[in-house]
């Protein structure tokens, strides 16, 4: 007996132990815990520990995201009635919240999930005394307005439920009504009813309060004030007060300008602080050479390179700083979290990414950052038009920005009728590029190929030769190439690696260089094979001064294109910009720091209007036409998305240069051999190069 006793107390602790697990966790952890938990699709556990969250939480900035987190766990699980309750709390809780236009996107999804609430199904019939719609005695016959919409018929007949069965059931009801399914204008009407009004407040203060935040989540700011102004005015003890005089002060402050001022939203902590802190010092430039004199200050904000940070930078620099506009930020994760806060609180923002969607959020986004589709159109327009060519193949990098400008370079040759014949994907960060080009040209999968199993073992008296032989057979099975042109859309290091890389698969690319065209030449009449010469293409992570020495001879004559370079003009705002930067900083600047130079730049070309609104400011920015910028002439289009003239860029004996400079050149040089009678034929030019004992290159 006492063992039994023994066993059951201790299975009772473990019990208790097992209950307690989760208990005296942080804040921190159970949010984490519980984004981790629903990312691997543990939803129960997620839920329970997003509630942790938000049940300990105080003033917490990820508590509008644990909502959002708790209404996906909902809808992934189908319980869309309460997926709709935790938005509401959302949109209710937090009005200026960045994510409210997500939980605006998730609410119309859930809305149309949901079957007909009951409430609605109530409003078609009578109502009796007991809430069903027959067999007893029928309450008092309802007066509705003639313009009553089905939410205000719904909250009549849940507010006669309740003044007759004044029960926390039928309470709850006309609270849910009231947060849910009521437009502002369902609200003003229910106000003026006299059902409405009842000794204990209620529910006349929950109707003022949610009709002040409703109008504030909707941009009516005015009418948000008036309708807050009357609630403080009615109920200045209500527990609502609070949150009513919160709203009504981020009114106040959003209406305070100090004309003068520019916000700057920059990564200047964390893991992109290095990024941060270029775009800085050419901020600071433009502060010096542009912005000082018409007396223009500047506000730097943190963005901490994530969400979440830039949430709160754009609330310090519109509440407490006043800023008449905003530039930034950086990187792809925190653009759209400051284009939703910037219609928030309908401030001119001037973006310095490429997310996709970024101007589209609304009319106060602009955006300065060279687009993946400004640049494909370049390059295609020259391949389509000067090169006349109609076949492309892509090998792409898989990280972001690899995929946006292939998704770019693909539309384009579809939408001019081009063909795209070979792609290929490497991972982002390897330094070797074998298997992918091998890939790329039929040289992997060696089965698939004609006589691609090489010579038979039988035919040697060891393993050994026999690998040798078939080595040597390998080594000469031509690359299938049936591409005019090779976009490869990544930055120029791994450039640098990888253009040797096309050259030991036998990959002959244009270098546009006479000597190389011998070669080729050559080599055709050698092999008896149709060699087919590849134009190698690329966008702006190419353009760097190093690319030259880094990829060599293997890069030579690639085109590639961007907005900004640094060698580019000798004049000009370009080279003001490049020369004062060098000056200051004692290096050259990048295509970083000329957008973010311009950024500014700009804003302050807008303000020279003497805007007194920021609505005044963003129209003075929408009509922005030809602003000579160090990215070029720029003019924003309707969507507020920036049109500048793209650069065609080159590598030309191992620099970098502009491609019709190039061209021009080498057209003097063919002037000039023709009229010096030193022209000489195909054939003589191929003898030349076989009689040289040290040809440029020899891949084969």
């Amino acid at each position: 007996m006492k063992t039994m006793f023994l066993r059951l107390a201790g299975f009772v602790l473990i019990l208790l132990l097992v209950s307690c697990t989760g208990q005296g966790k942080s804040r921190a952890d159970l949010y984490d815990e519980g984004k981790s938990q629903f990312d691997t699709g543990e939803y129960i556990s997620a839920e329970e520990s997003l509630r942790g969250f938000l049940d300990q939480s105080s003033q917490d900035p990820r508590e509008d995201d644990a909502y959002i987190l708790l209404a996906k766990v909902c809808i992934e699980q189908e319980r869309w009635d309460e997926a709709k309750t935790t938005l509401d709390e959302l949109i209710l809780n937090y009005p200026t919240s960045p994510l409210l236009e997500e939980a605006d996107y998730l609410l119309g999804l859930v809305q149309q999930k949901r079957t007909l609430p009951d409430e609605q199904k109530t409003a078609q019939a009578p109502v009796t005394e007991e809430g069903t719609e027959e067999g007893d005695t029928q309450r008092e016959s309802i007066a509705l307005p003639s313009n009553a919409s089905q939410g205000v018929s719904a909250y009549l007949q849940a507010m006669t439920s309740y003044k007759a069965s004044p029960s926390k059931a039928n309470r709850d009801k006309v609270e849910r009504l009231i947060d849910k399914d009521m437009s502002l204008d369902d609200l003003s009407q229910a106000i003026a009813l006299p059902q409405s009004r009842s000794a204990d407040g209620f529910p006349m203060e929950w109707l003022q309060t949610k009709q002040v935040l409703l109008a504030m989540h909707l941009r009516q700011f005015d009418t948000a004030k008036s309708h807050g102004d009357a609630f403080l005015k009615d109920y200045p003890a209500s527990s609502f007060t609070p949150r009513v005089k919160r709203v009504l002060a981020d009114i106040a402050a959003m209406a305070q300008l100090d004309r003068k001022k520019i916000g700057v939203i920059l990564p200047l902590s964390g893991s992109h602080k290095v990024y941060g802190e270029r775009a800085k010092k050419a901020v600071d430039l433009a502060l010096k050479l542009r912005l000082a004199e018409q007396g223009i200050d500047l506000v730097y904000a943190d963005s901490a390179g994530d969400g979440v940070g830039v949430a709160k930078a754009m609330r310090k620099l519109v509440l407490e700083d006043h800023v008449l506009g905003v530039v930034g930020p950086l990187l792809r994760k925190e653009a759209l979290e400051a284009a939703y806060a910037a219609e928030e609180y309908q401030v001119p923002l001037m973006s310095l990414s490429s997310a996709p969607g970024v101007p589209e959020v609304g009319s106060y986004v602009f955006r300065l950052a060279t687009m993946p589709r400004q640049q494909v159109q370049a390059l295609v327009d020259y391949e389509w038009t000067v090169r006349e060519h109609r076949t492309f193949a892509m090998l792409i990098p898989q990280h972001p920005y690899g995929e946006d400008m292939a998704q770019a370079f693909w539309d384009e040759v579809k939408k001019r009728g081009g063909e795209i014949v070979a792609v290929e994907r490497y991972e982002d960060g390897v330094t070797t590029f074998s298997t992918p080009v091998k890939k790329l040209v039929g040289r992997y999968h060696l089965s698939y190929r004609k006589g691609g199993y090489g010579p038979s073992r039988s035919r040697f008296d060891s393993t050994y030769q026999w690998k040798k032989a078939r080595e040597k057979f390998i080594k000469n099975i031509p690359p299938v190439v049936t591409f005019d042109a090779l976009f490869i859309p990544d930055f120029y290091k791994s450039i640098g690696l990888l253009a040797p890389a096309l050259a030991f698969e036998d990959i002959e690319v244009d270098t546009k260089r006479p000597r190389d065209k011998r070669r080729i030449a050559a080599k055709r009449r050698r092999t008896g094979r149709d060699i087919k010469v590849v134009q190698l293409l690329g966008t702006n992570g190419w353009n760097n001064r190093s690319l030259g020495e880094l990829g060599g001879k293997y890069v030579e004559g690639a085109v590639f294109t961007d907005s900004y370079f640094v060698d580019g003009y000798s004049t000009g705002a370009m080279a003001y910009f490049a020369s004062n930067f060098s000056a200051d900083y004692k290096r050259n600047p990048t295509s970083l720091e000329a957008h973010a130079f311009d950024g500014v730049s700009v804003m302050a070309e807008a303000m020279k209007s003497s805007p007194k609104t920021r609505n005044e400011l963003r129209a003075s920015l929408a009509g922005i036409r030809d602003f000579e910028g160090a990215t070029g002439r720029l003019s924003f289009d309707l969507s507020g998305e920036a049109q500048r003239s793209m650069m065609l860029l080159t590598i030309y004996d191992g620099k970098t240069r502009e491609l019709n400079r190039v061209t021009e050149t080498m057209q003097k040089k063919q002037e000039a051999l023709e009229k010096a009678g030193k022209v000489k034929s195909e054939e003589e030019l191929i003898e030349e190069f076989e009689n040289d004992e040290t040809p440029a290159q020899s891949v084969d």
